[in-house]
């Protein structure tokens, strides 16, 4: 399918930086401020929503569209998908859902942590 001449080398604008940053693995694309993992892979996904403590991420989509994950609970990893939950009700449990393909996410980029609220 793939050739050797077919595969997309533009690995040169990717540099390598230390192993993990923002927590989440790969290569940090210069161009914003977004994680590129070395191919999506199910690892990848699976360190994500297994990492302790859980940190919030959004996956974007080839086709510019992007989803946040913002617990463990609200995706689903399959061999070759990653069912995203959208529209979270205020029960927590999400209205609907999306398929993602993991040939087709191209970013994934750390999400801020909500704030406690002071208790003062």
């Amino acid at each position: 399918m793939y050739g050797s001449g077919d595969r997309d080398t533009s690995a040169a604008k990717l540099t390598r930086s230390a192993p993990r940053r923002n927590g989440l693995p790969g290569a940090v694309d210069n161009r914003r401020d977004s994680v590129y993992p070395r191919g999506m892979t199910v690892q990848t996904f699976r360190e994500l929503l297994t990492r302790q403590p859980f940190m919030p991420f959004r996956i974007v989509m080839s086709s510019g569209q992007a989803y946040e994950v913002r617990h463990p609970e609200m995706a689903l990893l399959t061999r070759t998908d990653l069912l995203v939950g959208i529209d979270e009700t205020k029960d927590g449990v999400p209205a609907r859902f999306k398929i993602c393909s993991l040939l087709h996410v191209t970013a994934v980029e750390p999400l801020e942590s909500p704030k406690p609220a002071d208790t003062a």
